[in-house]
């Protein structure tokens, strides 16, 4: 799913895992340098298929990328042409830099957490129904709003001491490597798993407001997902170090507090698994291994992982009422053996959290502060003024049609300044007349039909639309310019013009007729004549994301056809 689509200005180079044969012999799987495309057009050979955006992703031009007899320079190898003494360790070699990447993707899921933590929290204070006296009460209130959040905050503190010690162990060479690679991997278990648990958690208890991305948290559970494969899918992980572990291959540091009940709970998890491998009477490799262990593998790394993260936890001096709410968090996840093996009842187990949780509520608002997110954080549902704002630029529907925005409740870009939003210049290609000025704005073009006459009325004409410019960077005003053609009139096109050095967007290539559902990726939009108008138009609320990509990202690399003829497949009708 790599990144490979061209984009203009930008060649791409990919480092590909292929076998080396020399003379019909196989030398193993080697690292290869290769160019996949210039920017323009992709490399002899190499085919490149853009995928549909991913849900609750940014916008990345993820592809499938096919090699067909490509020819390589010599210098491509990376490494000799010598057949390896042990293919398997020359495999391992090659990819050993995934372990790095395990290691830091999975350290994105904590400020993932406090994010939305943040904002749940922030939302449970300020949400509020009606007592029992009549009184109104807010909802964090309730156990219920409460424990979700609190292990959220527990989990953050203690993950951000153990990623601290995790990259400190990973960095020491005086480790053996598969032992880091062993830290690596239960890191990422374990916040996988806290992560998703807790930000489907979190936008339960947001209601309603909880399914739109707009608010951060279901967005952000997406993207964590997507995150739990990449740099190593987390069960295959799983998988590949418990056995190894099981097998005797090497050891994770052993527990600093063996009597700790997260410590007790993995050896005894791992003491279970070696009689039950000692009592197989085929290999690891055989169906009863992966009836009996394979299931268990999961759970035997996160069990290693919690143990870990809480000693570096208490090492870190983490407070006190948060290990104890992280604990009984991890305790919960597999409550049975407990009950079974340290003789705790299922009161008990409850009691201990109910008593974690009373003292974490002391600090709740501190606590929150303390996360520091609140600049990142734009969810409506933060504070009244936020969800007054956010109601005041949905599109509003009254008994005479639909009402008109005042000016300051036309959905504006965070970026882009109000009085530069939505200005177009239509002109005719053969007079050269204007048919729609440049101080006219968006809400009064699209009224007269506008931009669907472009196709019906206008077919030969060019368009340069001003985008505004980001307050911190960009000159008072840019040209965003766009070439292009149309199935119905295949002699239209826009023309590429920019009146400033620093282009928006400097399109040229010309895609002849795109199909309606046609892609081009990261940074390269080929737009028919109607879609480049909603580039620059906010009057509709869901079209504020591209012009908020226009002007926040200071480049146009993550706006994406296939999302903005989505928008126009479901707007353009209003526009007639």
């Amino acid at each position: 799913m790599s990144p490979t689509s061209p984009v203009p200005g930008h060649p791409r180079i990919g480092l590909v895992i292929a076998r080396l044969m020399v003379a019909d012999e196989d030398r193993g799987v080697r690292p290869f340098i290769v160019r996949i495309n210039d920017g323009e057009s992709m490399s002899p050979g190499i085919i490149c298929k853009v995928l549909p955006r991913r849900a609750g992703s940014k916008m990345v031009d993820h592809s499938t990328t096919t090699f067909n007899h490509v020819h390589l320079p010599k210098t491509s190898l990376l490494g000799s042409l010598k057949k390896p003494l042990n293919e398997r360790d020359q495999f391992l070699s090659v990819i050993s830099r995934i372990s790095v990447g395990t290691l830091a993707i999975s350290t994105t899921m904590i400020p993932i957490l406090k994010r939305c933590a943040f904002v749940a929290g922030k939302y449970s204070l300020r949400r509020q129904i009606k007592g029992p006296s009549g009184s109104q009460i807010p909802i964090i209130s309730f156990r219920t709003q409460q424990g979700p959040i609190l292990h959220a905050l527990a989990n953050i503190a203690v993950f951000e001491a153990w990623a601290t010690d995790c990259t400190q162990r990973f960095c020491d060479m005086n480790l053996e490597t598969r032992v880091r690679h062993g830290i690596a991997t239960a890191f990422k278990a374990v916040l996988t798993r806290a992560t998703q648990d807790t930000l489907y958690t979190l936008a339960e208890r947001c209601g309603a407001q909880g399914l739109y991305e707009h608010n951060h948290i279901i967005e952000s559970q997406l993207e964590s997902r997507g995150i739990s494969i990449a740099e190593g899918d987390t069960l295959t992980l799983c998988i590949r170090l418990a056995s190894e572990l099981l097998l005797g291959r090497y050891k994770l540091p052993p527990p600093n507090y063996p009597e700790c009940l997260l410590a007790q709970h993995e050896t005894s998890l791992f003491d279970e698994c070696r009689a039950v491998l000692q009592n197989l009477s085929t290999g690891h490799r055989s169906q009863e291994f992966n009836h009996a262990i394979l299931p268990k593998c999961q759970l035997l790394v996160e069990s290693a992982g919690q143990r870990m993260a809480y000693e570096a936890a208490l090492s870190a001096s983490v407070p006190s009422e948060l290990l104890a709410i992280y604990e009984a968090g991890s305790i919960r996840q597999d409550p049975a053996w407990y009950v079974e093996k340290c003789g705790i009842t299922h009161e008990k187990l409850f009691a201990m959290e109910c008593q974690a949780l009373d003292a974490g509520l002391l600090s709740f608002d501190q606590l929150l502060d303390e996360l520091d997110v609140e600049p990142y954080c734009t969810a409506p549902i933060l504070s009244e003024t936020l969800m007054e704002d956010f109601n005041a630029r949905l599109r509003t529907y009254e008994n005479k049609g639909e009402a008109k925005h005042s000016k300051d409740s036309i959905p504006q870009s965070r970026f882009i300044p109000a009085d530069q939003q939505g200005l177009a210049i239509l002109e005719d290609r053969g007079t050269g007349n204007q048919l729609i000025t440049g101080t006219m704005p968006a809400s009064q073009a699209f009224k007269g039909g506008f931009p669907s006459g472009i196709i019906d009325t206008f077919p030969l004409a060019s368009l340069s639309t001003a985008v505004g410019s980001h307050q911190k960077v960009r000159p008072p005003s840019i040209n965003l310019s766009v070439k292009g053609s149309l199935n119905t009139y295949a002699d239209s096109s826009l023309s590429t013009r920019a009146s400033s050095s620093n282009v928006l967007l400097d399109i040229s290539q010309d895609y002849g007729n795109p199909s309606p559902y046609f892609a081009t990726g990261c940074g390269t939009i080929s737009l028919v004549p109607t879609l480049a108008l909603f580039v620059a138009s906010d009057l509709n609320p869901r079209l504020s994301c591209i012009a908020e990509l226009c002007g926040g990202h200071g480049n146009t690399d993550h706006i994406s056809l296939d999302f903005i003829l989505g928008v126009y497949r479901q707007t353009h009708e209003q526009f007639r």
